[in-house]
């Protein structure tokens, strides 16, 4: 994500992006990273939509489908309670106190691989330090196949 701040900077220091508006919009790993850096960078965006997102890694963790489990376990080095430290540096949930742009969400209620268990904590957390979050949810998986839920929420990002 790094690269992503970045090319930001470029973009700021070359005149073609006012920083005052810049916004971030992902989703799945777009999404998570869109909660992280809500937290960890709260005044480089002026909103933030997170489509499909984990806000809560390890609540995520623990309801996800054993494969994710897996994936996190390669990546951190074990399980939240085995890593808890690689864990808390990459947790959306460690910076979220710090979140002050406006969040939309939006996510499907039967997700394995971005559990409703990651994501409604994270929302929980914003609202209680004063932070505005819109969660949106569907009743499918990881992705809405219908296209007019498809159409719904491209114009809920836009808007």
């Amino acid at each position: 994500s790094e690269d992503i701040l970045a090319s930001v900077d470029a973009l700021v220091a070359d005149g073609t992006t006012d920083p005052t508006h810049v916004y971030w919009s992902g989703w799945s790993w777009g999404g998570c990273l869109a909660c992280f850096h809500a937290g960890a960078h709260p005044d480089r965006f002026r909103a933030i939509f997170a489509g499909i997102p984990a806000g809560d890694f390890v609540a995520a963790h623990w309801a996800s489908a054993p494969e994710l489990q897996a994936w996190d376990q390669a990546a951190h080095g074990g399980n939240p309670d085995e890593a808890p430290e690689s864990f808390r540096q990459s947790n959306p949930m460690t910076y979220v106190d710090a979140v002050r742009a406006p969040v939309l969400i939006i996510a499907g209620e039967n997700d394995p691989r971005c559990p409703m268990e990651g994501i409604t904590p994270w929302v929980d957390a914003v609202r209680a330090h004063g932070g505005t979050v819109e969660l949106h949810t569907y009743g499918t998986g990881h992705h809405a196949n219908g296209m007019d839920e498809q159409v719904a929420h491209m114009q809920m990002v836009l808007d």
